[in-house]
């Protein structure tokens, strides 16, 4: 029962967070720390090496995204949200994690040039897409960490062993 909420949780807090993200270009700190909290309520029922590889995997993406926010290369709310999303995914899915978020960034890049190649002035004031569609603006990468990290919970034949849990 816990690990289902915490799982509902979890999914809750990443679609906020892409979509705050999407519109606002900022994840708020508590669509980040709702991860962290959910994945507490799941650690009681997971091995201490577990605990201890996902707890560890998290803090070197912390510490990687730290170095990318110093340089100006990632925003600090897509930092905190892919270490609390790393919690989830654990050394083991980490590789295919980050390469997931790496093709949807790159897609949503794409279609996000395009789009401001083709968009008119018009389009580019006063709705909630209009800083999306701003030359100037970033790509809001938000949007593919979580959508990597939603796709990981399920894939292919059988869900994550997070899910798993929860589903038990």
């Amino acid at each position: 029962m816990l690990t289902t909420v915490a799982l509902s949780l979890y999914i809750i807090a990443l679609v906020g967070a892409a979509l705050s993200d999407l519109t606002r270009y900022e994840i708020p700190n508590v669509l980040s720390l709702a991860p962290v909290i959910a994945f507490g309520l799941v650690v009681p029922a997971l091995p201490l090496w577990t605990t201890l590889g996902h707890l560890g995997a998290a803090a070197a993406m912390f510490a990687l995204g730290t170095i990318f926010f110093v340089l100006n290369v990632w925003g600090g709310g897509d930092v905190k949200l892919l270490a609390a999303t790393t919690l989830w995914v654990g050394w083991q899915e980490l590789p295919n994690f980050l390469l997931t978020v790496a093709l949807l960034g790159a897609a949503l890049a794409i279609l996000l040039l395009i789009a401001r190649a083709i968009a008119g002035r018009d389009f580019r004031r006063g709705r909630w897409y209009s800083r999306m569609l701003s030359k100037s603006s970033g790509v809001p990468y938000g949007v593919a960490i979580a959508a990597a990290a939603l796709l990981l919970l399920f894939p292919g034949d059988a869900p994550a062993p997070l899910v798993q849990l929860a589903l038990n």
